[in-house]
This record gives structure tokens, C-alpha cells and sequence, in this order.
């Protein structure tokens, strides 16, 4: 029963002892997990990353700019005709070389032809009217002369009229004086005949006077009819000299237009397109236009001379400049490269490929040493244009990164024992250097961004552990 009994009681013991026991286990647990803690006289700093840097350095950054080129004529020019006509003759076809001023072809115009001989004609005729009209001035100045003779012995005649009437009239006074004189001893008839002879003699020589005044004003107004018609003879010679010039004008003016029959080559050269045959009815065109006649006759290129174009991209053009060094490779001749150097820019970017238009001048044919290696319009090349920048602030190009979640270009620099992250601004790199041309500058204020900064060249700017750093960890400079 004993037994029993302490087995029940046992038996109502245990959830006390589970209590209890629950409770010890913290209570027992406590004093080790205390003793387990850190003691901050054991607490170990972090240790500092060992990295390598270096300084910006200048130096001249050469760049080169690999681009596309195809090969052009130095010129190619489309001939079309300025008249309508007939082609006649037909003297060159594709392939065929020409000289300047060679006859590729002829139109058969012939009202063109009448219209130059009849205005040739024209201009005859304006000769003999300018012929004509000098004579007739000569005349008229001949006649001049004539007339100022007169005139002056017109004037003459005056004088002697009016000294032979002023001779008699004092005569006649003399004489009637006679006549009245009481104390005369020949006073009488024979006085009163003289005095007569006197009057009429006065009034014969006054008549004369006037005689001769009137001859005077006769010959000066025949005088100044003379120089009118002088005049006019002149103004006539310039009007023959003008309607001359007039008709000289128009004839060359047909002689050209009928020039314009004769179409010839404007450059030595090859012809490369020929759209034209004998017979072909041809009128002027617009080469703008989309019709079969805007098409032009033959298509001339000039091939002594070569153009490579090349078109440099919006981030190079400003690295292209006239004079710079240039290699060209042609497909052609994979064996061989072309040293030359930019002969020209456009100066201006493309408004819809923002590119710039490059060109190198080559001669032809490219290699003196191998007359078979002409250059043909079409052909494709690559084109390597060296770029430099003396006096470079550069950088390692390793050491400039790019952060694909954030805009930018950044480096890190060591300052005050930390790997420090600073973002950067770029210019010209290769695959070794980089320009540097500005760096940010801590913010002054909270969340704000920093200022742009020119670099010192002091920087130590780290080239080790790019990968793996974090900004503001503990570096240092290997010793």
C-alpha cells in the first residue's frame, strides 16, 4: 500500500518538476552565455587593403579612328544638253577615255544655224550704218569750217562797210559845212555838186554797211545749222556704234547657242554611263526631275585623281583635323596599305547621320611600283585617321570605371586611409589612357550633388582590387 501510495504521489509531483525544470535551464544557461561575450579589450580592428595607385599624368593621347571608306572620283560630272535637236553623231560609248574638249556628240540643229547667219548679217549691216554715220559727221564738221570762214569774212566785210561809210559820212559833213559857210570864196555850185557827190557816196557806203551785216548774221546762222547738223551726225554714229553692239550681242548669242550642238568632255577622264544613240530626239532637262529625259547623255568621271569619303562619327569629328596621318587599306589589295593624310572636312555634321564628312585625295594609280593598281570608283576600303591630343591629363584606362546601375564614369581615389569613390568626367581614350578632365568634389550640403573640379595631378588614384573594393573601405598604399 506504501508503495502505491508513493507512486501516486510521485506521480503527482512530475508537472511541478517539469516547471521547475523549465525555469533552471535560462537560470543555468545564463552565467554561460555571459561568459561567452565579446570583451571589448579583445575587439580586433579591421584591417586596412593593401592596393596599388597612381598620379594623372600628361602625356600625348593618341586615338585612332577606324571607319568605313569607299573610293569616288575626284569629279564625275552628268552632260545634258541645253537644245533641243536631233542627235546626229554618237562618238564615244562607255569605257572610252577622253580628253578635255573632246566631241562626244553632235545635234543636227539647223534653225540654229539660219538664226547665226542671219544675225551675222545684222551685224554687217550695223558696220556699214556705223561706216555711213561717220562720214556724214566728217561732212558736217567739213561744213563747220566752211561756215566759220564765212563767218569771219562776213565780219570783215562789216568792218570795211562800216570805216568806208564812216569815211564818206564825214565827208558829207564836211562838205555841207562848205556849203553854208558865208565867208567860203568857192562856195556854189561846184560846192553843192561835191556835197551831193558826198550824200550819195554816205548813203552808198551805209547801204553797203548794212550789205554786209546781214551777210554776217546769213553766215553765223548758217554757222550754228552747220554744228545742229554736227551734232546730229554724231549722236547718229553713236546710234549705228549702239545698234552695232545690239546685233553683235545677239549674234554671239547664237553662235553660242549653237555651240551648245557640240557636246564635248569637260575633263580628261573616262566615260562611265552612255544613255544615248544615234537619232535620239533630245531636249534640255532638269536633272531633278524623275523623267526618262531628266537622264543624262553620258556621265563623264575624272580618275587621275581619287577621293576616299569617309564619314566620322559625332563623338570623333572633333578629333579629325586637316593634315592629320591616315592609312588606307583597300579590299583590292589586302597586301598593301596606303600612307596618306586627310586632305579635307565637310566642317559641318550631317543633319540626319550626325556624321562628318572626311575625305583623303589619292592619285592614281595608287602604287607607282604596279601600274595595274588603279583605283576604281565603288571600291571599298577601311580607313585608320590618327588623332592627337598633346598635353593630355590622363589616366590608366583600367582604372576608369563605368557602373551599369548608375550614369557615369568613376574612380577610386585613397584619401584619409579609405578607397573613395569619385566620379569623373571623360574625354578622348584609347586602349591604354583615358582623359580625365574633371572630378566631382564632395557635396557642402545634404543631399545635395558636388561641384565639378579640375584635377591636381596629386590624386592617388587606385589601379589594384577594382573589382572587389567598396567605397569607403580601409585602404592603404603598398609599401
Amino acid at each position: 500500500m506504501r508503495s502505491a501510495h508513493v507512486k501516486e504521489q510521485s506521480h503527482k509531483r512530475k508537472p511541478w518538476v517539469a516547471i521547475l525544470g523549465w525555469v533552471a535551464i535560462p537560470i543555468f544557461l545564463l552565467p554561460v552565455g555571459s561568459g561567452c561575450g565579446r570583451n571589448k579589450d579583445n575587439v580586433k580592428t579591421e584591417e586596412a587593403l593593401e592596393v596599388s595607385t597612381t598620379v594623372p599624368s600628361v602625356r600625348l593621347l593618341r586615338r585612332y579612328i577606324l571607319q568605313p571608306g569607299i573610293v569616288k572620283s575626284y569629279e564625275e560630272t552628268p552632260i545634258y544638253t541645253k537644245l533641243a535637236g536631233y542627235l546626229d553623231t554618237v562618238n564615244v560609248d562607255i569605257g572610252d577615255r577622253v580628253k578635255k574638249d573632246e566631241l562626244l556628240g553632235e545635234l543636227y540643229v539647223p534653225e540654229v544655224q539660219e538664226r547665226v547667219a542671219v544675225k551675222y548679217n545684222k551685224t554687217i549691216q550695223g558696220e556699214a550704218d556705223v561706216r555711213q554715220a561717220k562720214e556724214t559727221l566728217k561732212a558736217a564738221k567739213a561744213n563747220i569750217e566752211t561756215w566759220e570762214a564765212k563767218v569771219l569774212e562776213a565780219i570783215a566785210s562789216v568792218k570795211v562797210a562800216k570805216a568806208d561809210h564812216e569815211r564818206w559820212e564825214k565827208e558829207f559833213v564836211s562838205e555841207n559845212m562848205l556849203l553854208k559857210d558865208p565867208k567860203d570864196p568857192n562856195r556854189g555850185v561846184l560846192t553843192k555838186i561835191r556835197v551831193e557827190q558826198a550824200n550819195f557816196q554816205r548813203l552808198a557806203a551805209q547801204a553797203a554797211w548794212k550789205e554786209s551785216e546781214s551777210k554776217r548774221k546769213s553766215a553765223e546762222t548758217s554757222l550754228a545749222e552747220s554744228k545742229a547738223r554736227c551734232n546730229q551726225a554724231a549722236a547718229d554714229v553713236e546710234v549705228a556704234k549702239a545698234n552695232l553692239a545690239v546685233w553683235t550681242a545677239e549674234w554671239q548669242e547664237e553662235v553660242a547657242w549653237f555651240g551648245y550642238a557640240r557636246i564635248t568632255a569637260p575633263f580628261d577622264g573616262v566615260i562611265t554611263r552612255r544613255n544615248v544613240h544615234t537619232g535620239h530626239f533630245l531636249q534640255p532637262s532638269n536633272s531633278g526631275t524623275t523623267s526618262k529625259s531628266a537622264e543624262p547623255l553620258f556621265v563623264v568621271m575624272r580618275t587621275d585623281k581619287m577621293r576616299v569619303v569617309i564619314y566620322v562619327p559625332e563623338t570623333d569629328a572633333p578629333l579629325v583635323k586637316v593634315g592629320a596621318d591616315s592609312v588606307v587599306r583597300l579590299q583590292a589589295f589586302p597586301d598593301r596599305e596606303i600612307k596618306c593624310k586627310v586632305t579635307r572636312t565637310a566642317g559641318a555634321l550631317d543633319n540626319d547621320e550626325r556624321t562628318l564628312r572626311v575625305e583623303i585625295f589619292l592619285d592614281n594609280p595608287i602604287f607607282p611600283d604596279n601600274p595595274k593598281s588603279e583605283l576604281r570608283p565603288g571600291m571599298y576600303s577601311n580607313v585608320s585617321i590618327t588623332a592627337d591630343i598633346p598635353n593630355a591629363l590622363t589616366l590608366p584606362s583600367d582604372t576608369v570605371l563605368v557602373d551599369g546601375n548608375r550614369p557615369g564614369t568613376y574612380c577610386f581615389m585613397l584619401e584619409d586611409g579609405k578607397a573613395k569613390r569619385v566620379n569623373v568626367r571623360v574625354g578622348t581614350t584609347n586602349d591604354k589612357y583615358t582623359e580625365i578632365l574633371y572630378k566631382q568634389a564632395p557635396s557642402t550640403t545634404l543631399g545635395g550633388d558636388g561641384k565639378w573640379v579640375k584635377f591636381t595631378g596629386n590624386e592617388q588614384v587606385l589601379t589594384s582590387n577594382l573589382t572587389s573594393i567598396q567605397d569607403g573601405q580601409a585602404a592603404k598604399k603598398k609599401e
